[in-house]
């Protein structure tokens, strides 16, 4: 048997972690690289970058940018997907389906979130990855995390 995603979130602990640009209320057992946050095991990761000012169309131009990091980082494919993880009031964003192939030949699938808004004021983009099973139970612990982001 295993433990529901979302339960784990839940049950955890949380810790301010600061990356480059950002601080975020995260699990304790998550750390803080550079510019993510994200589980040790790089299952799901969090990128924020902090930008000058927020222009009306920086969500497609951050869609187009982050399908880049997305091949960047392995993802052979990369397809629109629907909502999972509801966006702190105010943010806009977008969910991507992204695959790659593991050592034995099995497909595995991410969620990728693309978003833009501003927290306390500031304005931002960002990208959270975390494997499309986890998503579907963990998506309002997901959620809770982009939330807290400052």
């Amino acid at each position: 048997m295993t433990t529901d995603y979302g339960n784990s979130l839940a049950r955890t602990p949380r810790i301010s972690l600061a990356a480059d640009d950002f601080v975020v209320d995260a699990p304790a057992t998550w750390i803080a690289e550079g510019s993510e946050v994200g589980d040790p095991d790089r299952n799901v990761t969090l990128l924020v970058i902090a930008l000058p000012s927020l222009p009306a169309d920086q969500l497609a131009a951050w869609e187009d940018e982050a399908r880049g990091v997305a091949i960047a980082r392995g993802f052979s494919s990369i397809e629109k997907a629907s909502p999972r993880i509801a966006l702190p009031a105010g943010w806009t964003g977008s969910e991507w389906i992204v695959g790659t192939r593991d050592a034995l030949g099995s497909r595995q699938r991410f969620r990728m979130i693309a978003f833009v808004g501003e927290a306390g004021g500031a304005p931002l983009e960002g990208l959270m990855f975390a494997p499309d099973v986890l998503s579907w139970s963990g998506a309002r612990g997901l959620a809770e995390i982009l939330a807290t982001v400052r």
